[in-house]
């Protein structure tokens, strides 16, 4: 049910989340699992309606990151300063700022690709948040464990999103963690611009290439289906 007071956020493109604005600079988001959680500004108490729900005070000055959609993510809103933990080796990462970080001790791993995290780790760097994803066997389980070790944690599931614009609209999920979502919407409408641009661009040019696109890994060829946000993306370019 929607709260008394609350105005939704909306979004163009994502379907994975929502976020709600409470009175007084607070937010209730449900996050990728359909978990609901109370953003609070610094110091200030939840209301007696909110009790139940896992609070997280913003905005978040240390999180993990366990995946590299979440740190693209971050660049965009200029928050890769905030993250103390990844799960991808140094070499793995194509993010400066993130090399960069690592080599100086920084930022910390804290796992091992789709591994399970190294929960004594995360515990080590005392974050006000970890971002993690479902979707993929076993991954639920990352969450409960988190949940269980009274670590807050968010689902960032944008890789779960169909249309590429989708996608990038979960900007506006990590945004509201930072108190950045009217940077995070600014960003998003230019980049909307940009694809819109282009798609009236080719759609003038005719004739269109075919395309074969697919991972192979480990000799095997993996081909995404012919609605997944890499046709989608495709199909708009």
């Amino acid at each position: 049910d929607k709260p008394s007071g609350a105005a939704a956020v909306p979004l163009e493109y994502a379907t994975g989340f929502r976020i709600e604005q409470l009175e007084g600079g607070s937010y209730l988001v449900t996050d990728g699992e359909g978990r609901r959680l109370l953003l609070l500004p610094r110091g200030r108490q939840a209301p007696a309606q909110y009790a139940g729900l896992t609070r997280i005070e913003t905005p978040v000055r240390r999180v993990v990151v366990n995946s590299t959609h979440e740190a693209a993510l971050l660049r965009a809103l200029g928050e890769l300063g905030s993250i103390v933990g990844v799960t991808e080796k140094e070499e793995r990462w194509h993010i400066a700022e993130i090399k960069e970080g690592m080599k100086q001790g920084r930022i910390r791993l804290v796992g091992s690709g789709m591994a399970p995290l190294d929960y004594e780790a995360v515990m080590a760097l005392k974050p006000d948040l970890v971002f993690t994803y479902t979707g993929f066997p076993d991954t639920v389980q990352v969450v409960r464990k988190l949940e269980e070790l009274h670590l807050p944690v968010a689902v960032e599931n944008s890789h779960l999103e169909t249309d590429p614009l989708g996608q990038l609209e979960w900007l506006k999920f990590m945004a509201v963690f930072y108190g950045k979502l009217d940077a995070a919407d600014r960003y998003f409408r230019e980049a909307v611009k940009q694809a819109q641009d282009v798609k009236a661009t080719v759609e003038r040019a005719g004739s269109r290439p075919r395309v074969l696109w697919g991972i192979i890994f480990e000799g095997k060829c993996y081909i995404p289906a012919g609605e997944s946000y890499a046709a989608n993306m495709i199909s708009l370019a």
